[in-house]
């Protein structure tokens, strides 16, 4: 009997769900997997899929962006060779941009009959981003403990053990996450009043806080404005209600934010100081912010030094002298500009997909990619890369129902 291709579409996608949100930290810190290999061979295993489909649904926005993955693949390889990186490199750097259409061939195509709907799906997720805040207390106060236990073959400080049920270190598409579930809960009627939605999101903003993701919480703040600003007029009637509640918030959003001010500013002022930014980046230990500065100061790469120049994937290690993860530095360093010009236009075409059944809140995800790939790499990321397909896409038409009951 021959199985339907709608249903294993649906199990691979559920499959990659349940990998990348409840039991990859899990397989990685306690039995060993390499998300790498994994993240590699789910790839290829999707490719083939896609191949093997008869039914193919093209438009528009997803014609732009295949082309633009393949422009991608295409200048990497060019300049990788160009630079003597071989071929290995290069292929495996492709990944960076196979995985997003990987990803977003199994949301493409949903029509007709499915195993679920990818409401029913963020309904469940949305007990697991709640259910996040006893594994991370557990992992606040267990760090020494489970240590003992820690067969993933990274050494670990206790300040990057809270990554819940995620992979390891992988504190900010843990983050995104979380805000994710916030900005759905404040979009959809998935709970029956205000204050269930307030008790969950109050949940879901410990969890943020105790991932220790500063990116995090300056996104989540930026979720909350824009939750405010589109139920200003239900959310001020309701603390309305509350004076004395409301009075506190004000006063204390008023001193938390006198108090970042002051820090902020004494932070830009070492940050940006080009004379200690190229005095840490001499030493090899320069932030992300004092490698922008001397970058801008000493001159600028047009067209990169290849794939892998900045980190060497096949050896694990940085053949520079900094330390950061950022999706911007890394493809300045192996792309130069223009590489960073097209990462740009391959995140604009990400965000025209979905143009019919996208979320009411879909515009706010692509902020998120752009944000957070300053601090991470995204596209490499199955996690996150799926987090922002299944938040961005929606197969519910209903949105923006107030209860304040």
């Amino acid at each position: 009997m021959r199985i339907k291709t709608y249903i294993i579409n649906d199990l691979i996608l559920l499959l990659l769900v349940l990998y990348s949100f409840v039991f990859g930290g899990f397989l990685q810190f306690f039995i060993g997997f390499s998300p790498t290999i994994l993240s590699f061979l789910i790839s290829m295993v999707l490719f083939l899929f896609i191949i093997i489909k008869r039914k193919h649904s093209f438009n528009r926005n997803n014609l732009w962006f295949i082309l633009i993955t393949v422009l991608m693949m295409a200048y990497t390889f060019v300049v990788s060779l160009i630079n003597m990186q071989g071929i290995i490199k290069p292929s495996i750097y492709s990944l960076f941009f196979i995985i997003p259409l990987m990803i977003y061939s199994l949301f493409n195509n949903r029509k007709g009959m499915q195993l679920y709907s990818i409401s029913q799906l963020k309904r469940a997720l949305l007990f697991v981003a709640v259910f996040q805040l006893p594994i991370l207390l557990i992992q606040l106060y267990g760090y020494e403990f489970f240590m003992q236990f820690n067969n993933s073959g990274q050494t670990m400080r206790d300040v990057d053990f809270q990554f819940g049920t995620f992979f390891l270190k992988n504190d900010h598409a843990l983050g995104f996450f979380l805000i994710a579930n916030i900005l759905y809960v404040w979009s959809y009627p998935v709970l029956k009043n205000s204050w269930q939605k307030i008790m969950v999101t109050i949940i879901l903003l410990i969890n943020l806080l105790l991932t220790n993701s500063k990116v995090g919480v300056l996104f989540g703040a930026l979720a909350l404005f824009y939750i405010f600003v589109n139920n200003r007029k239900y959310l001020l009637a309701f603390f309305l209600r509350l004076k004395y509640l409301l009075l506190f918030l004000i006063l204390t959003c008023c001193l938390a934010l006198v108090y970042f001010e002051f820090n902020f500013y004494l932070d830009l002022k070492a940050k940006y100081n080009y004379e200690l930014s190229l005095k840490w980046y001499e030493l090899g230990v320069a932030a992300r912010e004092h490698i922008v500065v001397v970058i801008l100061k000493e001159g600028l790469l047009f067209f990169g030094n290849g794939a892998y120049s900045y980190f060497d994937i096949t050896r694990g290690e940085f053949n520079n002298m900094f330390r950061h993860f950022s999706q911007y530095i890394w493809f300045y360093y192996d792309l130069g500009l223009v590489g960073l010009s097209l990462i740009m236009v391959f995140f604009y075409r990400m965000h025209k997909l979905f143009k019919q059944n996208q979320s009411s809140y879909s515009n706010f995800m692509i902020l998120g990619v752009v944000l957070y790939s300053y601090f991470t790499i995204v596209t490499f990321d199955i996690s996150f890369v799926l987090i922002y397909f299944l938040y961005k896409y929606s197969d519910d038409k209903k949105s923006n129902i107030h209860s304040l009951s």
